[in-house]
């Protein structure tokens, strides 16, 4: 048998004894070619090894490589590593893969060899992740004249066709940006995290290509060369200025990569300088912040307002307000316009998602009361919800739960528990459920009264010991943290661990009293 790489469509048709054309007709248009002369073609083309016509040269002469390029000015693990940037490429993807292309992933490193990537790229347009204004490889994605969109920058104008750049504008000016309103964002997101403070502080990311880790005090904006940090830190002065601060006394860390590692330091150095609230520029910062918090003490962790981007699951876990949006859409909102595809424009959507780790200094969890005895009530409790009704609840804005089987108007008050009452609360009404599909709510007792909804600590029917009553709503606001729930193939409960519950701030000790 022929080796694919000798054997030519040319060879099939002598093999096959029709034209060349009838065997190129054979695979590109087979309703021209007679049933029985298109399989003289294939069988011909088996005997020799042919696997058919190079489809790039279809694609070269149809004017498209079916390909999208994703120029990246991380490191290429960094895909697969961050969150927020795997979210955005299957985004990508997933548009792709509707239309018949490829995704094509193209690093660049800051060197002289990044134009050269971007110019002999084999692809039909571009979307480039977020970088600095004056990044070079800019101009050479708009030198190729394809359509280009930048992730991250104001989403205004026209869709990027290659303008830019080649009248000396900048190749910025020359693209389509997609994101959100990351000034109003932050804004917002400040604004709840700093209200009632008197030293806020920023969790930076890198301010531009050099990526330098340092503290500053009034940092200005208009000096930093990605727009993405510069947006966010405008939106950070902006609130600084509303809650009638002085931008000049807020201290921000900036950390040269997305590593935890350095915000943890970063989080150390500024609430050792005094910082009582933190706003963080993405998700993995703010859960840094947070386990460095925690590993300071209930007593730090409770007095110490944080807030971050980019809201996941373990964020929602973890207490953390955050800035909820879907970098997925965003990614493949780019991947419309570079494709040419229908799209509505305009900005994409956000919101601010505030949990407990914003509440007022009076309403934050602390270490509780104590007497000389001790303490006289956990500051935090746990109430098992069904997953489907607490999802529910979040959409809606509300939880009306009460226990199993039960809401809060036939009750008139959400069940809850210690940890060290919740063995036997599972033991004696949830043995027969698998309790996958449920959920344990950390409640934080001091939010849920602040909300109106009081906690009082009554006996069951008949007496016994006392139980933590939410006479009210749960406030969503209250539910600190929320931790799955399954049992073990011996069918025990598997339950949170006593260390863990004392992180979350549940005491394992049932009330005094």
């Amino acid at each position: 048998m022929r080796s694919q790489s000798r054997v030519t469509l040319a060879d099939v048709a002598a093999a096959a004894g029709v034209s060349p054309m009838t065997a190129s007709y054979a695979y590109s248009q087979p309703g021209r070619v007679a049933a029985a002369t298109r399989q003289r073609v294939l069988d011909a083309a088996a005997q020799l090894g042919y696997l058919g016509p190079d489809p790039s040269g279809r694609f070269l002469r149809q004017g498209s490589l079916r390909s999208l390029g994703l120029v990246l000015g991380e490191d290429l693990a960094h895909v697969f590593d961050d969150p927020t940037s795997t979210a955005f490429v299957a985004g990508l993807a997933r548009v792709c893969a509707s239309q018949g292309y490829g995704l094509t992933l193209l690093p660049t490193t800051g060197g002289a060899d990044d134009a050269g990537l971007v110019a002999a790229a084999a692809v039909d347009a571009f979307v480039v992740w977020s970088t600095t204004d004056d990044d070079p490889v800019l101009d050479a994605v708009c030198a190729t004249h394809r359509r280009a969109v930048l992730h991250g920058a104001p989403p205004t104008g026209e869709p990027g066709d290659g303008a830019g750049g080649a009248d000396g504008t900048g190749g910025a000016e020359g693209l389509r940006g997609v994101g959100i309103d990351e000034r109003a964002a932050a804004r917002a997101l400040a604004t709840a995290t700093w209200r009632g403070r008197a030293a806020p502080a920023v969790l930076s990311s890198p301010l531009d290509r050099a990526r330098r880790t340092g503290v500053h005090r009034g940092l200005d904006p208009d000096r930093v060369a990605l727009p993405v940090t510069r947006a966010r830190l405008d939106g950070f002065r902006d609130a600084a200025l509303d809650l009638g601060l002085t931008w000049d006394d807020v201290a921000v860390a900036v950390c040269g990569t997305h590593d935890e590692q350095q915000a943890l330091r970063a989080t150390r150095v500024l609430v050792a300088a005094g910082a009582d609230a933190l706003v963080a520029m993405s998700g993995r910062q703010a859960l840094a912040a947070h386990h460095a918090l925690g590993l300071t003490g209930g007593e730090v962790l409770g007095a110490v307002a944080l807030g971050g981007f980019d809201d996941s699951a373990d964020a929602a876990r973890a207490g953390l307000t955050s800035v909820e949006q879907s970098l997925e859409e965003q990614g493949a909102r780019a991947a419309r316009l570079a494709l040419a595809l229908p799209d509505p424009g305009g900005l994409d959507a956000w919101r601010l998602v505030e949990r407990a780790s914003t509440a007022a200094p009076s309403s934050r969890p602390a270490t509780g009361p104590t007497t000389a005895a001790g303490p006289t009530r956990p500051v935090r409790v746990l109430h098992l919800a069904e997953r489907s009704a607490w999802e529910r609840a979040r959409a809606e804005g509300g939880y009306r739960g009460s226990t199993r089987g039960a809401d809060l108007a036939e009750v008139g008050f959400v069940h809850a528990c210690t940890a060290a009452q919740l063995p036997g609360v599972l033991e004696r009404y949830y043995a027969d459920l698998p309790l996958d599909g449920h959920e344990l709510l950390v409640v934080d007792v001091a939010a849920c009264e602040a909300a109106g909804s009081a906690v009082r600590w009554e006996a069951p029917p008949g007496g016994g010991e006392l139980f933590p009553h939410v006479h009210g709503p749960l406030p969503l606001s209250a539910v600190v943290a929320q931790l799955p729930l399954r049992r073990d193939p011996r069918g025990a409960a598997a339950l949170p661990t006593t260390s863990d519950l004392e992180a979350l701030g549940v005491p394992h000790a049932p009330p005094n009293g």
